[in-house]
């Protein structure tokens, strides 16, 4: 089933999904992506366009964590050929203690 426009999404809580947006977003770079670049490689560039696009410049080190919508697309244009991938590494500032 595709979500549509109207559809919340229950993965990044969002109404639209942030991959039908990203998919827009993208649709023109997708084209440009070279088949020679390393699946990891492809895959970081992309994940570093969606944080820009939605968040920002975040900095050195700062860090959020990426829809499953978003990273399971990502995953599903660049493919790693053994199926492992690396998953979300929390900045160096996630495990400061506040108190």
């Amino acid at each position: 089933m595709l979500l549509t426009m109207n559809d919340w999404c229950h993965h990044c809580g969002n109404d639209p999904c942030h991959r039908i947006v990203y998919e827009e977003v993208l649709s023109a770079r997708l084209q440009a992506i070279d088949p020679d670049i390393p699946p990891n490689t492809a895959r970081r560039d992309l994940y570093r366009i969606y944080v820009l696009g939605f968040y920002g410049h975040l900095g050195r080190g700062i860090r959020v964590e990426i829809p499953t919508c978003v990273r399971d697309y990502i995953r599903e244009l660049c493919p790693d050929p053994s199926g492992e991938y690396m998953g979300h590494r929390a900045s160096a500032t996630d495990d400061i203690d506040e108190n």
